[in-house]
């Protein structure tokens, strides 16, 4: 599994680009593909490939309809945070780049039936908000979005959010493997048994 690490969204969000087994996945799809294609041409070798969305911020969607139709595939998100999509309120384009009303044509990503990909229901951060599992052989690596950061978690005080939700999603976490690894919405990327020690809302 080959993982790159795209920092270059808005407030600096990481988008993920990750390979395996000749299938791509584009993770939180924040960033002009255009120049992605350039950096890292090396990726994108595949036979399928899937747009997923760890909830439906601005930060997190900006560039997903374009990644969408340059792969010539479907986007996967929450139908939860569909309500979020029209609404510069709702999606924080508004605080972050100017209200922006997104019209994506997404699947439910909890019908997302693909091996080696697991979807965990993470509500807190938003109502719609999942993290994302992918396998391959023993290692496995969570894409977290906005729910889980090294050292910390995503804020609940957007439409939608609930701490009540974000402390029971950050529990049920707390119970993976330590080896897991930990690619979150912004910042570095740790592991479940890091977080388990340093965290302090892991406690």
């Amino acid at each position: 599994m080959d993982i790159r690490i795209i920092p270059l969204g808005p407030l600096s969000s990481n988008m993920y680009v990750v390979r395996r087994a000749g299938i791509l996945y584009v993770i939180d799809p924040s960033v002009d593909p255009d120049p992605v294609r350039k950096a890292v041409p090396d990726l994108f070798d595949f036979s399928q490939a899937f747009v997923l969305i760890t909830h439906a911020h601005y930060d997190h969607i900006a560039f997903a309809r374009e990644w969408s139709e340059l792969l010539k595939c479907s986007i996967y998100m929450s139908p939860d945070d569909g309500q979020l999509l029209a609404s510069g309120e709702g999606n924080c384009s508004s605080i972050i780049n100017g209200e922006v009303k997104f019209d994506l044509p997404y699947k439910d990503i909890y019908s997302l039936d693909h091996e080696g990909v697991e979807i965990i229901k993470t509500p807190g951060h938003t109502s719609g908000s999942v993290c994302i599992m992918i396998s391959d052989g023993d290692r496995k690596a969570l894409f977290t979005g906005d729910t889980l950061f090294s050292g910390s978690c995503g804020r609940t005080d957007f439409p939608t959010g609930s701490s009540a939700e974000m402390m029971s999603s950050l529990k049920m976490l707390s119970t993976l493997d330590d080896a897991v690894e930990v690619y979150p919405g912004h910042g570095s990327h740790s592991d479940i048994g890091t977080e388990k020690q340093y965290n302090p809302y892991f406690l």
